[in-house]
């Protein structure tokens, strides 16, 4: 496959460029937010089961819920505008 067949599908894509940009961006976004899940999991489990720290306890499953919840945000996301681009 050539760089001339990239090029040709891009212009194609060239009217709906916000749209494929909001998709490019919701899929970074949710790549990013992969790698909270496992980083958060240390404090969480050290700061309310070994330490028992009630600010953690707290404030960490909220915090778990808000990274959960902006993961499926940006997945469903970049799904529907990646489609509906693919779409037109």
């Amino acid at each position: 496959m050539s760089n001339s067949l990239y090029l040709r599908l891009l212009t194609y894509v060239k009217p709906y460029w916000k749209q494929f940009a909001a998709g490019i961006v919701a899929m970074v976004v949710l790549a990013a937010s992969e790698t909270a899940v496992p980083a958060m999991l240390k404090p969480l489990l050290d700061g309310s089961f070994v330490e028992q720290d009630p600010v953690y306890m707290f404030w960490m499953p909220i915090v778990m819920l808000g990274v959960f919840a902006i993961r499926g945000l940006s997945h469903f996301a970049s799904t529907m505008a990646i489609a509906w681009v693919g779409n037109k």
